[in-house]
C-alpha cells in the first residue's frame, strides 16, 4: 500500500534542501580564501564521514532485517519476569517482600561485603 506524500514530510524536505543550500553557500564563501589542500583535506573528511555513515546505516537495516527473518514480526511485548534475584554486580538481593519495599516511604539499602545488598524498610 503507497503511502501519500503529507504536508509534515513536505516540510522535512524542505527542511533538508534549505540545510544542504547552507552548507554550499557557507563553502562557496568560504572556499576562495583557503588553501587548496586544506580544501581538499575538508572534502576528503566530509567523503569519509559520509561514506562510514552510510555503510553503518546500511549494516543496521541488514541487522534489523535479519532479526525480522529470524524472529518475525513483533505482535507483543517480550515476558520478562519480575524475579529479581541479583543486582548488576551480582549481589544477592535481601529483604522482606517486594511489597513492604513498594509500600515503604523511605528504604535504606546497605552493601554488605562484596555478596550482599540489604534493602532495609525500617526506620533507624
Amino acid at each position: 500500500m503507497r503511502r501519500t506524500a503529507s504536508p509534515r514530510d513536505a516540510f522535512h524536505v524542505l527542511i533538508v534542501v534549505c540545510t544542504w543550500a547552507l552548507f554550499f553557500y557557507g563553502w562557496f564563501r568560504v572556499l576562495p580564501e583557503t588553501p587548496l589542500s586544506d580544501g581538499v583535506w575538508a572534502i576528503f573528511g566530509i567523503l569519509v564521514v559520509s561514506v562510514c555513515t552510510v555503510v553503518i546505516t546500511l549494516g543496521w537495516v541488514r541487522y534489523n532485517v535479519g532479526l525480522y527473518r529470524r524472529k518475525g514480526p513483533r505482535r507483543k511485548i517480550t515476558d520478562v519476569s519480575e524475579r529479581v534475584v541479583a543486582d548488576a554486580l551480582g549481589r544477592d538481593l535481601v529483604h522482606g517482600g517486594w511489597e513492604a519495599l513498594r509500600a515503604s516511604r523511605r528504604i535504606t539499602v546497605s552493601v554488605d561485603g562484596e555478596n550482599h545488598k540489604t534493602f532495609s524498610t525500617r526506620e533507624d
